[in-house]
Parts: C-alpha cells; sequence; structure tokens
C-alpha cells in the first residue's frame, strides 16, 4: 500500500503465493518513525526510503488493523520491553485459551 500498490493487488499476491494461507493473529507492534529511527539496528532498504516512505507503511498497517482488530491486535511499542513482551504473552495465551 505504501508504494501505490492497491491493498487488492498485493492481497491477491499474497493469497497466491502462500496458497490461500493467512494468519490466525497479525501482532502489529506500533512505534513512531522517530522512536524506530533511533534505535539501534542495521539499516535495510525499507529504512533507507526514509521517514516519508515509513509514514505511509505505519499508516496502512494501522488502517489493516483498524478493519481487522479480531485478527490484527496493535501493542504499544514504545513501552518498557518488559511491557511489550507481557503485551504479546497476554494476547498469544489468550487466544490459545480462546481455542480450547
Amino acid at each position: 500500500m505504501a508504494r501505490g500498490l492497491g491493498e487488492e493487488r498485493v492481497r491477491k499476491l499474497n493469497e497466491n503465493v502462500t496458497n490461500g494461507l493467512w494468519p490466525d493473529l497479525t501482532l502489529l507492534i506500533e512505534v513512531s518513525v522517530d522512536a524506530a529511527a533511533g534505535r539501534d539496528g542495521v539499516s535495510d532498504r525499507l529504512e533507507q526510503e526514509g521517514a516519508g516512505f515509513q509514514e505511509k507503511v505505519s499508516a496502512a498497517y494501522s488502517e489493516l488493523a483498524e478493519r481487522d482488530p479480531e485478527r490484527i491486535v496493535v501493542i504499544d511499542g514504545s513501552l518498557p520491553i518488559q511491557d511489550v513482551h507481557t503485551g504479546v504473552a497476554d494476547v498469544v495465551k489468550q487466544r490459545l485459551e480462546d481455542r480450547s
């Protein structure tokens, strides 16, 4: 979506590549573009696209999460790492309990 390919086109490509496999749960760990840029790590080609591109990617994921909140759960990545870990573990634990 950030590159302007269109959501439907990307969705169909993903469905073809994965043979229709779709995740039951997606965790979206959100952090601001500025916070992400300030973290240690190796810069890859997506980071090298710049802040404008990163904002588009973030907005696209947020939109998808808003439309599919049962599958895409948002975790606040600006929290301390232990709180992020706890949030992820809690979501996964709840999903597993709901399945049983």
